[in-house]
């Protein structure tokens, strides 16, 4: 396993960090579809170099991993594409930050259409708080499509609001990894990689891809 060959006993715990770190990064270079075990793995030794993983969350992230197809929608989508047939995640993009006493998070969940259309999104903003060492709850209270309409499910559910809760197994400024827990005790696991402007990687995805066709 590729794992097996990460070799950190004599380094400090940042350089640990640093080299299981590029170890995951790796993974993904390889494929991707990087086998879920080697992936643990990584993160079981992440977590031992990382005391307090959710006191360093801010800045722009994007979802590069989770493990299994549909996590991502399930954990911190709106729902809408579990909904309908015709729409797929195509990027999760969030930005974290800190303004004053308040905790302030903005996400955009990407969306491919099928048939000839371009991707389109949706704007969730809300709050977050911590507890302990790795607790996260987010609770996004305002929901809109990228031309300011609600959400609305086949049901015609408006879907207004979100909570989230994540156990953050690490975090670096160049790394954040969460694990989620449904009522059924399902665990899944997400791994993202930082942005330099979500908004431009939104306008990337959003904008210089409208010229998708049927067959992209």
């Amino acid at each position: 396993a590729a794992s097996a060959a990460i070799t950190t006993k004599r380094a400090t715990k940042d350089q640990q960090a640093t080299i299981v770190e590029a170890a995951v990064l790796q993974l993904f270079k390889k494929t991707d579809s990087p086998d879920i075990y080697q992936v643990r793995d990584c993160l079981s030794r992440l977590a031992k170099t990382c005391a307090r993983p959710n006191a360093n969350l801010r800045g722009d992230w994007m979802i590069a991993w989770s493990n299994v197809e549909g996590a991502v929608d399930k954990a911190f989508g709106t729902g809408i594409t579990n909904d309908t047939w015709w729409l797929s995640m195509r990027e999760y993009l969030f930005r974290i930050e800190k303004k004053g006493k308040e905790r302030i998070i903005e996400a955009h969940e990407v969306m491919r259409r099928f048939g000839p259309f371009p991707n389109q999104s949706n704007k969730m903003k809300g709050t977050y708080s911590v507890t302990g060492t790795t607790a996260l709850r987010i609770q996004f209270n305002e929901i809109k499509s990228d031309v300011g309409e609600d959400v609305t499910l086949e049901s015609g559910l408006i879907v207004a609001n979100k909570s989230v809760d994540l156990d953050v197994i690490y975090s670096s400024p160049t790394l954040l990894a969460f694990q989620s827990q449904d009522e059924e005790g399902e665990c899944d696991f997400f791994i993202c990689t930082p942005l330099e402007n979500m908004y431009d990687e939104l306008d990337r995805l959003t904008q210089k891809e409208n010229q998708a066709t049927f067959f992209k």
